[in-house]
């Protein structure tokens, strides 16, 4: 049997006087890993999600971390489709409105290997509907690197509190998943689709699924 249960991931304050926290901050930071979201088994190249806030400069940030031998990524331009090829995505509802029987809002963003940015408001309406809303944009950063010789694509994004409809603080707790798509040659079906998370379906578009991030 799968399993089912939403998990949650702490977000722990630092304090960094830059947009992005260093790496010695994210090394003292726990990392969780994504699953293959449609069984929940682990995907042939790992991938670490981390998260963290800074109270002082009001931002949120996300970090990716995965194993890549090869990646496909084309687009050049905002809010082009970039998730048909290789792609970090997070799915958050900052109106907090998961558990509503009718549609249901959230955000989606996205970067690609090429560090273009991908940003959308979702309407939801069970049992698998959605609508894209490219005209939603805010002022995000995202840094994107990769390194030949280790074979890792590292994403780290930072996201103004301004942007969000709840503030970071102790006790806050918000719906969220985060994805990864990998197009590399090496998978027998072309793509490998994961989720920290695992919607246990072919669709990340399955708000029922997502986990919680609690501010501490």
């Amino acid at each position: 049997m799968p399993d089912c249960t939403r998990p949650v991931m702490l977000c722990h304050p630092i304090d960094t006087e830059s947009t992005l926290p260093a790496s010695a901050q994210w090394r003292a930071l726990p990392a969780h890993s994504l699953r293959r979201t449609h069984d929940g088994s682990p995907p042939l190249y790992a991938t670490l999600i981390q998260t963290a806030y800074d109270p002082s400069s009001r931002l949120w940030f996300i970090r990716f971390d995965g194993e890549d031998p090869s990646w496909v990524s084309d687009y050049t331009t905002h809010d082009e489709t970039i998730w048909t090829q290789d792609v970090y995505e997070a799915f958050y509802d900052d109106e907090g409105a998961i558990s509503a029987a009718s549609s249901i809002e959230y955000k989606e963003l996205e970067s690609s290997p090429r560090n273009v940015r991908f940003d959308a408001n979702i309407t939801f309406t069970p049992p698998g509907k959605f609508r894209t809303d490219t005209s939603w944009d805010i002022p995000w950063n995202s840094v994107t690197t990769y390194d030949p010789a280790s074979k890792r694509l590292v994403s780290v994004w930072s996201i103004p509190f301004d942007s969000l409809s709840i503030t970071p603080a102790p006790g806050v707790r918000m719906p969220i998943n985060f994805y990864r798509i990998d197009r590399g040659g090496e998978h027998e079906s072309g793509a490998e689709f994961s989720a920290w998370s695992p919607t246990f379906n072919g669709s990340f578009h399955t708000p029922s699924r997502f986990g919680l991030i609690e501010f501490v």
